[in-house]
């Protein structure tokens, strides 16, 4: 209630009395929490046991973890209130808090003498009143605002530098006391994850303490927090989990404390978050890029139609890293369900082949192809893409990939001939001579692309995917 009020110096107080007393009661010390963590299991089934005295000491311990995480977020309130106090007298180029105040009593004190003057225009008193009644609560709730901004700066200079300090030590009190408390556990992870995205924007990088102190403690909490939840918290502590651990990959302490915790957790946890993990899973670190495989691939055998999909794309990915990784996850889920990683092969394949079709390719590559040499002055990088082309259309798959080369294949063996050229030829104008003619011909196959292959509104699975059209009874369905 006096915290509520405004008089948080007293509630504040009052708070650290009753957690020192309800310590001494049941033999807690806030400064070693571990010793007392080692007996509360056994106090608590002793207490179910039917022993009164100890249940007594475990309501006590209930009470207790409570006050220890109110005083975590009190301070943590009074440490934000500062640092809005430093920020608007920054802004305000007031170096002082006298000053500060002396501007809010000014300002209060013109706003009351004008409510006067109208006041005193008015011919009706009730009126008159009501106006000073009002003028009088504006004053009380701005006084009020006074106190408590007094009161945070009196409580951040009384407490020093220990505020951080004793914020961590009260939220983890409050997890020992309270082990199965969801609240407790993902405030703690919380600000231990506060507290290193605070150091890393101060100094660019983080220390092997930090990462001991802050980072492998956030992991923790998070992956205990992920345990405790009810469902509905759970994707942003697993979100912050996967921040903490693949901002920090390259420390083996963080990528151990991931492993000792990974299997806690539900599998399930990890299907709200497969796009996350698979986008880092050409990641550096050894030991991250081992875990995220193993994870992979133990959420596969539970829920491959959530990962296989994902997987094959990544598979095909121009990155080699990432393209090796997806790889050796579906060899993995391969040997434990082959049918359904083939059938997702087939199935991916053919629905990519139907998302571009050749004409589409086509058009596209010589865009880009064009680009790199005319714009970008890269012919490496335009004879990478064109050579990728012409390869796709050497070996027809479907009747529309077959009537594609029957009609543009001659014409484009001819450009790939003079693309070969002037790639071999010597520097001079014959050289210059064959790219020109090359790109003659290439613009004039795009140009009869766009005529003879339109954009489709309507495919046949018979002319672009038979192999798809043929599948039925999968293990996929």
């Amino acid at each position: 209630y006096k915290w509520a009020i405004g008089e948080r110096r007293d509630a504040l107080q009052m708070i650290e009395t009753f957690a020192r007393d309800y310590s001494s009661k049941v033999g807690f010390d806030l400064q070693a929490p571990e010793a007392f963590a080692d007996h509360i299991d056994a106090r608590v089934l002793e207490s179910y046991n039917g022993h009164m005295g100890v249940a007594d000491d475990s309501k006590t311990i209930h009470f207790l973890s409570r006050f220890y995480f109110k005083r975590a977020e009190w301070l943590a309130k009074i440490e934000q209130q500062h640092l809005l106090v430093q920020e608007a007298r920054t802004k305000a180029g007031l170096g002082h808090r006298d000053e500060l105040h002396s501007l809010r009593q000014s300002n209060r004190a013109s706003t009351n003498a004008r409510r006067s003057v109208r006041g005193s225009a008015s011919a009706c008193s009730g009126a008159n009143g009501a106006i000073m009644a009002s003028s009088s609560g504006v004053a009380l709730a701005g006084d009020r605002g006074s106190q408590m901004d007094q009161d945070c700066e009196y409580l951040y200079k009384l407490k020093g530098d220990r505020i951080k300090e004793m914020i961590l030590e009260s939220y983890h009190a409050a997890t020992v006391l309270d082990s199965k408390w969801y609240k407790a556990w993902h405030s703690l992870a919380l600000r231990h994850f506060f507290e290193t995205q605070q150091y890393s924007e101060e100094h660019s990088s983080v220390t092997e303490d930090i990462i001991e102190k802050h980072v492998v403690p956030a992991v923790d909490g998070f992956f205990r927090a992920i345990q405790l939840s009810k469902g509905d918290t759970t994707l942003q502590d697993t979100l912050r989990l996967l921040t903490a651990w693949f901002n920090y990959s390259k420390y083996e302490r963080v990528a151990q404390a991931v492993q000792d915790r990974f299997n806690t957790v539900s599998i399930r946890t990890w299907l709200q978050v497969i796009p996350q993990i698979l986008a880092r899973i050409q990641i550096k670190s050894e030991g991250s890029s081992r875990l995220i495989k193993q994870l992979l691939v133990k959420v596969g055998k539970s829920h491959p139609h959530a990962i296989l999909f994902s997987l094959y794309v990544a598979a095909r990915s121009d990155h080699l890293k990432r393209s090796q990784a997806a790889k050796e996850v579906l060899v993995k889920l391969h040997d434990r369900m082959p049918e359904m990683v083939e059938e997702t092969e087939i199935v991916s394949r053919e629905l990519i082949r139907i998302t571009l079709l050749l004409p589409e390719l086509w058009q596209e590559g010589l865009d880009n192809a064009f680009k790199c040499y005319y714009v970008q002055n890269d012919p490496v990088e335009m004879m990478t893409i064109l050579k990728h082309l012409h390869k796709l259309t050497c070996n027809p798959q479907t009747l529309h990939e077959l009537r594609f080369v029957q009609v543009f294949g001659t014409e484009l063996a001819v450009a790939e001939e003079q693309m070969a050229r002037y790639f071999e030829g010597a520097p001079g104008p014959e050289k210059d001579a064959f790219i020109q003619q090359a790109w003659e011909s290439y613009c004039r196959i795009l140009t009869r692309i766009q005529k003879l292959f339109p954009d489709p509104t309507l495919l046949a699975l018979k002319d672009t995917a038979p192999t798809l059209l043929l599948c039925h009874d999968m293990h996929l369905t």
